[in-house]
């Protein structure tokens, strides 16, 4: 899932924040839309009919 969110941060789709909790607690990233919901919801909507080739999906 790491990977993934990575990917789209690349891409420009998310916003990635490092966060830092102090010396005992953990580091991890926070990641937010980079763009506006309702064209990643009709980007989504428009996926949803799609029949992909097997290898696309690994």
């Amino acid at each position: 899932m790491h990977d993934h969110l990575a990917d789209l941060a690349m891409l420009g789709i998310l916003d990635r924040y490092f966060r830092n909790e102090g010396r005992s607690a953990d580091q991890y990233y926070e990641y937010e839309f980079a763009v506006d919901l309702d064209l990643v919801a009709n980007v989504v909507s428009d996926f949803e009919g799609l029949a992909l080739p097997d290898k696309s999906l690994n």
